[in-house]
């Protein structure tokens, strides 16, 4: 264990003082805070467009302000109206933000001032409650009643229902979602990518051999994948804590329904387990090649069997996060470090399924190292032609 904490130990301090971890992570925090603070300004400009709104009007077309409160609630906008004057008294009003905009004119020739930039919600408001007025001017010129009219258009709608309950794939919970799914993916991808580039550095340089002059390979493997996991932890830890801190200074956390304690634990734990899932493949098959140009190469599996999951997690989970196969899927290993996080983030997930989940990681997880060891074992001393899986599994050490 001693030896295994030496080369742990190194490869913390390397890792964390390496120029490419340090560029990366600083992109990529300036990225979280500017997201963050980019979705709060949107979340504020749908909030103002949904605020109370309050339309002064004059004497002349004071009759169409029931019409107007009527199309603003259609709208899913409270509209309030208030007398004024005149377009002197309007234009204070507005200079004070009393009023968002002035109707005057008549009923057949309006006219709607704004301040400086025209609000969508009174535009639409206003232009329904004049073509109301005006269907009902027609209606009765013509010997009808304009109640009965509207009440027979109003009653004209669908019905609609679903056959399964829809899954909402907006608003707070998809964003915690996908933030959460994309900095395991990423925090994953960098340290799986760290350890295939420093057993490839090692045995390219000879210094490999040095090394296991003193340590056994299983040694020098457990460290490395160990030191790295803990530097990936933390990279996740500050990335998450940038965000959380960010978000609690613009106040998106105020109205979240999202148990952000729960979800941010459960995102540690599915990190770990991820590591210990992908990082141990990527060291195994790095370990097969001598040159730095040949990783990707080597490693594409691992890169695309993560890619199936991260995907299946970002466009399956959110339209049906509670499917059969959804639920199942969540369940295999591979997919359970993506899958279950968006899961989370969308409804309550059952207690018994994230400790099954769990438990099969943990199962694969053995047998996973067991043959990463193999691999790595036979393939981090091997010189010369690129050797390929099946012989480092077969060929006698």
């Amino acid at each position: 264990m001693r030896r295994i904490a030496l080369v742990t130990r190194r490869e913390v301090v390397a890792g964390l003082t390496k120029k490419p971890f340090i560029i990366a992570t600083a992109i990529m925090l300036v990225l979280i805070v500017a997201g963050a603070f980019v979705a709060d300004y949107f979340a504020s400009q749908t909030a103002e467009e949904t605020a109370v709104r309050t339309i002064g009007v004059t004497e002349d077309v004071a009759e169409l302000a029931p019409l107007i409160r009527a199309s603003g609630e259609a709208l899913g906008v409270t509209i309030e109206t208030e007398d004024v004057a005149g377009r002197t008294a309007a234009e204070t009003a507005l200079a004070d933000e009393s009023i968002d905009a002035f109707l005057s004119g008549s009923t057949d020739d309006l006219h709607l001032l704004f301040q400086s930039a025209t609000i969508v919600a009174i535009t639409q408001a206003v232009t329904s409650a004049a073509q109301t007025q005006a269907l009902s001017g027609e209606i009765t010129s013509l010997g009808g009643d304009p109640a009965l009219v509207a009440q027979a258009v109003q009653g004209a709608t669908p019905t609609i229902s679903f056959v399964e309950d829809p899954a909402a794939i907006e608003g707070p919970q998809y964003f915690v979602a996908m933030i959460s799914v994309a900095l395991l993916f990423f925090a994953l991808i960098n340290s799986g990518s760290q350890i295939a580039i420093g057993v490839v550095e090692e045995k390219s340089s000879r210094v490999v051999e040095i090394l296991l002059a003193t340590l056994r390979p299983s040694q020098l493997f457990a460290g490395k994948v160990i030191g790295n996991g803990i530097v990936g932890l933390l990279q996740v830890l500050l990335y998450a804590l940038a965000f959380l801190l960010v978000a609690t200074v613009t106040g998106a956390l105020a109205e979240l329904e999202v148990n952000l304690g729960s979800q941010f634990a459960w995102l540690l734990v599915w990190f770990l387990l991820g590591f210990a899932l992908y990082a141990v493949l990527w060291g195994s098959l790095a370990s097969l090649v001598s040159r730095q140009e040949d990783i990707g190469t080597i490693t594409a599996p691992v890169t695309i069997l993560m890619l199936v999951p991260f995907y299946t997690a970002v466009f399956m989970v959110p339209t049906n996060p509670d499917g059969a196969a959804v639920r199942v899927l969540s369940q295999i290993p591979f997919f359970a470090p993506f899958m279950m996080p968006m899961r989370t983030g969308f409804s309550t997930v059952p207690l018994w399924e994230l400790i099954t989940a769990v438990a099969f990681c943990l199962v694969a997880i053995p047998l996973l190292v067991w043959l990463a060891a193999k691999v790595y074992h036979r393939g981090v001393l091997h010189t010369g032609a690129r050797l390929t899986v099946r012989e480092a599994l077969t060929r006698r050490a």
